[in-house]
């Protein structure tokens, strides 16, 4: 499975204090919950879900949950920790600051979304 655009390519997400772990097998979310963060893989990996069926496998750098703060739909897949992971939630006022501070991340949200769009295409 392909890795997606890394979230952390320009190191914003380095010097966060606070961030989530999640043991090999434990689920992070789950599809059809309501959703209010992404998350970045601060380290390990996590395996998305669509039907019970791994669609991508995403490791350091990584975002997933994106779109939760695009719609604010319920969560489209179901994600679990394939390894023991370390995860940085980045919520709704978080995304916005940095939307407005660091134009390229934003645009790196947009890529992130534009190639798993692709990939369902196919």
């Amino acid at each position: 499975m392909e890795e997606s655009v890394s979230a952390n390519r320009f190191a914003i997400f380095r010097n966060v204090d606070s961030s989530v772990q999640r043991r090999a097998g434990e689920v992070v979310f789950s599809a059809g919950e309501p959703a209010d963060v992404l998350y970045v893989v601060r380290s390990g990996e996590v395996a998305v879900m669509v039907d019970s069926k791994e669609v991508e496998r995403l490791g350091e750098g990584a975002m997933f949950g994106e779109m939760a703060l695009i719609d604010q739909g319920p969560r489209s897949a179901t994600v679990v920790a394939a390894t023991d992971c370390d995860l940085i939630p980045v919520d709704r006022p978080t995304f916005r600051r940095l939307v407005q501070e660091a134009p390229f991340f934003a645009e790196n949200v947009m890529k992130v979304m534009a190639e798993r769009l692709r990939r369902v295409a196919q």
